[in-house]
């Protein structure tokens, strides 16, 4: 009864009405407009594969599929691999991947423009990063005999999902998925509250495989900055205005022997000019990275590049992340799969890991956690201070032990695309 409420009614007016209506007004935000446009370019009407492996990924979950579809292109090159995505952000990224044959925006999830998808496309299975399964292109998938799987999967108590009318809609949606793959034992236990017949189970988390697949591959950086450094390096990176006026603040008052990069998440010229100001203001001095030829120990790196963080990160000891003093932090996994002791803001909620490892303490009974918590300038500038007069040395080994022990999940989805292939 449900599908055809949210078929006939939901669909048709969230993307037959809403959309079209928000098109013809004046739209500032050029991320929305590309956005919008995607979503109705119908771009799958003009290209297609021969029965492809179809990844679904909304955004920055394609670093979830990274290491399944690296892993099948590597062992099957001739599997045609199809991925669809959602936003604008990663349009670029995937249409560059040397493993992705055909990237594509999702379709509007109508029953009529899904239909002409999935018949177009043809696809032998549908693999789902994380949390984007669209109802619409599930029940399709089942009704058109197409194996589907949610991997990476996470469902917190909090999601909109819980709701009244989102538990009747995506109730048929997991049950109708042949697996869900969970990131954790509570995963598994709000899906099976939603959907008690879901073929759900606990496999762990993909995007560990990535971290630790991008720290055995590093990218070039320039290796000179760093050469003979002998301080510790403090790394804040994806950094925003309300990070770095906390940074910045810790800056102006440590008197140790501690180097400082800060990588801002969106380095424009107006930010960089920004930041720059505010650090002079205060009589700190700062060099870009890109005009770098060598670095001070009184000067802040400053990366106005992207792209390199995660091997940056592989030369610092702390690393704070951004996103956590702004609204919602970034992924702590990068600093942590390169051993950094890291810190985040009090806005950190949205981030499975660092809701889990502020309380994985590093060794024993240290006070130091993987993910450390600082509510202020204050906190954050004792709690690196109090670091100094400790033995971390053995630290650095210890957090990367920890996030190798977690990686692994890849090789159970490519053991259900295997058995999805041969049925």
């Amino acid at each position: 009864m449900f599908r055809y409420f949210y078929r006939f009614i939901v669909a048709p007016l969230a993307f037959d009405f809403i959309i079209p209506l928000i098109k013809l007004l004046p739209i500032k935000s050029q991320k929305l407009q590309r956005s919008l446009e995607l979503r109705t370019a119908k771009e799958w009407k003009k290209s297609r594969l021969e029965a492809p492996i179809w990844f679904h990924c909304a955004s920055m979950e394609y670093e979830y599929a990274k290491p399944i579809i690296r892993a099948l292109k590597e062992f099957k090159p001739e599997l045609p691999i199809l991925l669809t995505y959602y936003s604008p952000t990663i349009e670029k990224l995937v249409k560059k991947d040397p493993h992705i044959d055909l990237a594509l925006p999702l379709p509007t999830d109508t029953f009529y423009e899904m239909s002409g998808f999935i018949r177009t496309q043809n696809p032998r299975a549908l693999l789902i990063a994380r949390t984007d399964a669209w109802p619409e292109m599930v029940l399709q998938c089942q009704e058109k005999r197409v194996p589907t799987l949610l991997f990476s999967a996470t469902l917190t108590e909090s999601s909109g999902r819980n709701g009244f009318l989102s538990k009747l809609i995506y109730r048929p949606v997991f049950t109708a998925l042949n697996g869900i793959f969970a990131v954790s034992d509570e995963d598994v236990h709000q899906f099976r509250q939603i959907a008690p017949q879901a073929n759900v189970s606990c496999q762990g988390d993909t995007r560990y495989d990535q971290v630790i697949h991008r720290v055995e591959h590093p990218k070039e950086i320039k290796e000179s900055l760093f050469s003979g450094i002998s301080d510790p390096i403090f790394l804040a990176g994806s950094t925003w205005s309300e990070d770095e006026e906390v940074l910045v603040e810790v800056l102006n008052r440590f008197d140790k022997n501690l180097r400082w990069i800060i990588a801002p998440h969106e380095p424009s010229e107006d930010h960089l000019d920004f930041l720059e100001a505010e650090l002079s203001k205060r009589g700190i001095q700062s060099i870009r990275y890109s005009d770098a030829e060598s670095w001070l120990e009184n000067q802040v790196l400053i990366i106005d590049c992207v792209g390199i963080l995660a091997e940056l990160y592989g030369k610092a000891l702390f690393a704070f992340v951004g996103g956590s003093y702004k609204k919602t932090v970034h992924s702590v996994m990068e600093p942590l799969a390169q051993g950094c002791i890291t810190f985040v803001g009090p806005y950190h909620q949205n981030n499975r890991e660092a809701m889990e490892l502020k309380f994985e303490p590093i060794a024993g009974n240290s006070t130091t956690k993987m993910v450390n918590v600082c509510t202020s300038a204050k906190a954050l500038y004792q709690q690196v201070e109090d670091l100094f007069s400790n033995d971390i040395s053995g630290y650095r080994d210890i957090i990367k032990g920890k996030v190798y022990e977690r990686s692994g999940a890849s090789q159970a989805v490519l053991n259900w695309i295997a058995e999805a292939l041969d049925e």
